[in-house]
């Protein structure tokens, strides 16, 4: 879908980052179907949401004349939506007003031990995912999302490892939708604490 809008706009520098953390095999199937002439880079440890804390997908992030991170849309940045389309041409066009009526909503962050955590079952999966290890792998990101439970990017790594048929040639929407409705009923639920969320001690701060 972006391919259309890139090349209708030559000149224009525009970057695709795919968030996986299977890595490059996983990310260039979508990069073939798409027939993408912009460059893309693949990101296994989402090192670019951790930075600029963000925590959906997909999200547009708008960098200006000097490389500064002027503003970010955060989840549904999608080609297809004429307003989202209409803003960024705004923005292209040098429009600074345009910022404040871009969606930002904020997510709710871990405290910085719990990050921490969260990064490093990340990197740990990815390290069980190139050995073929994927149960141990999941049981990690799990834990990942225990403890980042707004974190969109690893509840949908999760989905894309255990059920990758429902991401193959269309995404399933409506089966997300379900899944995450499911998901979050569970996670309601009262939990021991005992541990920890992942099954590490948390000391209080």
């Amino acid at each position: 879908m972006w391919q259309q809008w890139y090349e209708d706009r030559p000149g224009i520098d525009f970057l695709a980052v795919a968030v996986d953390a299977q890595g490059l095999a996983a990310a260039r199937p979508w990069v073939e179907r798409a027939a993408a002439t912009f460059p893309v880079a693949v990101d296994e440890a989402n090192a670019l949401g951790t930075a600029l804390g963000y925590t959906f997908v997909s999200t547009g992030i708008f960098i200006d004349d000097h490389g500064a991170v002027r503003h970010l849309q955060v989840g549904d940045f999608d080609v297809r939506d004429e307003k989202t389309v209409a803003l960024l041409e705004r923005f292209l066009a040098g429009d600074v007003d345009v910022l404040a009526e871009l969606n930002a909503k904020p997510a709710e962050r871990p405290s910085p031990l719990e990050q921490e955590l969260v990064d490093a079952k990340l990197r740990l999966a990815i390290e069980l995912l190139e050995h073929e290890r994927k149960e141990e792998a999941l049981a990690e990101l799990d834990r990942a999302l225990e403890l980042d439970p707004e974190n969109n990017v690893i509840r949908k790594q999760r989905w894309y490892i255990r059920q990758p048929e429902r991401f193959e040639s269309e995404m399933d929407l409506d089966w997300q939708k379900g899944q995450l409705a499911l998901e979050r009923e569970t996670e309601a639920r009262p939990r021991q604490r005992d541990g920890g969320r992942a099954g590490c001690s948390i000391p209080e701060e």
